[in-house]
């Protein structure tokens, strides 16, 4: 158990290290987005399609694991119609008032949607420590350009870089949470529960790629960039699947 967290914590404060980006490299982190949003995007897809999937069908069949992986597709459905966060943020441009309000929705939304994604790590994890290292390298590489679009708009809002980075760190902490529950969950339950939340987390991951991180890196960069960072993502999710 406290591995799993351990690894959702880590993975949830990475949110955290994209907060810190812009105080960094303050000139060239908006050029960064695109990249980083298509690289977050190749991780999560490649995790989902060549570990999670494959071994939600190996312990409970393709029926099965296509109706968890369905779940964790419409769970972030209803939650993203009730908390939008990445496109709230990047399409206020105008005004100090709306930009901060962006900013603080946009903490708010990731702090919600991080609880499913802890609840990934757990799934993954229980399965093997192999899968749940993946899934959390995953999940935070997708938290670091979460907390880069998070912090440029509080920034550019008049917040102090020192409260920005607080803000954004903070946000992650309820990825170790849901590991915690959804460790709780699985300890006392068969093969047939863990292979459903990890299909359901590899649906929610691939909302998360097709709806916000893909549809958000072609608006902030070139198209061919995006695709290769993409690219560059997927290739070295299959090496960690190799060497792990």
């Amino acid at each position: 158990m406290a591995k799993a967290v351990l690894l959702s914590l880590l993975a949830g404060l990475a949110t955290g290290v994209g907060g810190a980006g812009p105080l960094l490299l303050r000139k060239h982190m908006a050029r960064l987005a695109g990249p980083a949003l298509g690289f977050a995007a190749g991780m999560m897809l490649a995790v989902s399609a060549i570990s999670l999937v494959p071994e939600a069908v190996r312990e409970a069949g393709p029926f099965t694991a296509g109706l968890g992986f369905l779940v964790g597709v419409l769970v972030l459905l209803v939650l993203d119609e009730l908390v939008p966060h990445l496109h709230v943020t990047l399409q206020a441009e105008h005004g100090g008032g709306r930009l901060l309000a962006s900013g603080i929705l946009t903490a708010l939304g990731i702090f919600l949607h991080n609880f499913p994604e802890g609840f990934a790590v757990a799934s993954g994890y229980a399965a093997s420590e192999r899968l749940g290292i993946l899934v959390a390298l995953s999940i935070g590489a997708h938290n670091i350009p979460e907390g880069l679009v998070t912090a440029l708009p509080l920034l550019a809002a008049g917040v102090s870089p020192c409260n920005v980075f607080l803000i954004t760190l903070l946000s992650g902490l309820s990825e170790p949470v849901g590991a915690l529950v959804g460790f709780l969950l699985f300890r006392g339950s068969g093969g047939l529960a863990v292979a459903l939340s990890m299909a359901g987390a590899a649906g929610a991951m691939v909302y998360i790629t097709a709806d916000e991180l893909l549809p958000e890196a072609h608006k902030q960069a070139h198209s061919h960039l995006v695709v290769l960072s993409f690219a560059a993502a997927f290739w070295l999710a299959v090496v960690l699947e190799a060497v792990l």
